[in-house]
């Protein structure tokens, strides 16, 4: 469910968390407030190399203060 998917993806976002999106997921993201361009925030159309790089250096911070 959408719903859910974006419950949780607006908690992880308010504690700072990462959070990625790919193809679709993109839309609930903005459905749950949570901007694209926001640090720690990786949305790509594909699960490719360079999302794989940036979730993976976006998880290594524990959290992303600067947002």
């Amino acid at each position: 469910d959408a719903r859910k998917v974006a419950v949780l993806g607006r908690d992880a976002y308010r504690h700072h968390k990462a959070v990625a999106a790919v193809g679709a997921g993109a839309t609930v993201l903005g459905r749950a407030g949570i901007p694209e361009d926001a640090a720690g925030v990786v949305v790509a159309d594909r699960a490719n190399k360079a999302f794989t790089g940036a979730l993976v250096e976006a998880g290594g911070w524990h959290r992303h203060w600067d947002r």
